[in-house]
């Protein structure tokens, strides 16, 4: 009997159960038992699919390489987009562009650093996962380490983001009456 078309749709041709669906259908009594070999049926399942491991880890890279590909495609042509001036060449182009640009900056360094905060509450949860189980005190240098470069990014951005919101929506450098936050 021919195999349905999607036992052959995975990286690894055709479909292999796990160890645990095989010791699921397997009588208990027999998961203990040695072969002629003198090899338990767990050890036996292991070593005959240790190939499956190195392809399955080889697709997995692949695949990752190729959502990063596409990712970095989709950002850069984002980017590109927020940063068109919309609306062609029409007389109030560079009003557009003086309004729109600012708070969509505004808008991108604020998602930015909330971004890289939420980042850093992953990489802590993470952390404290792996190294609850008795490698407590690597998570405090390495959380140090982590934190440096994000607090440096922080430190040097939060200026430029300060200005571009006290020159959107603040007095800005004529005086101009103040424009409100919730127009």
């Amino acid at each position: 009997m021919k195999s349905p078309f999607w036992l052959n749709a995975t990286p690894f041709g055709n479909a292999r159960p796990s160890r645990r669906e095989v010791e699921r259908i397997v009588n208990p009594k027999y998961l203990e038992e040695k072969n002629d070999d003198g090899i338990v049926p767990r050890k036996l399942f292991t070593e005959e699919h240790k190939h499956l491991v190195k392809e399955g880890e080889k697709w997995m890279k692949e695949t990752a390489t190729a959502c990063m590909v596409v990712s970095t495609l989709i950002a850069t042509v984002m980017f590109a987009a927020t940063f068109t001036v919309p609306g062609g060449n029409f007389g109030d182009t560079e009003e557009r562009f003086l309004t729109t640009l600012p708070k969509r900056l505004i808008i991108g360094l604020a998602s930015l650093f909330f971004s890289i905060a939420t980042m850093m509450v992953a990489f802590g949860a993470t952390l404290y996962l792996t190294l609850s189980h008795g490698s407590e005190w690597v998570a405090v240098p390495l959380s140090v380490l982590a934190a440096v470069p994000v607090s440096l990014y922080g430190l040097l951005q939060y200026p430029l983001f300060f200005e571009i919101v006290s020159s959107t929506y603040g007095s800005g450098i004529f005086q101009h009456e103040v424009k409100h936050l919730l127009h």
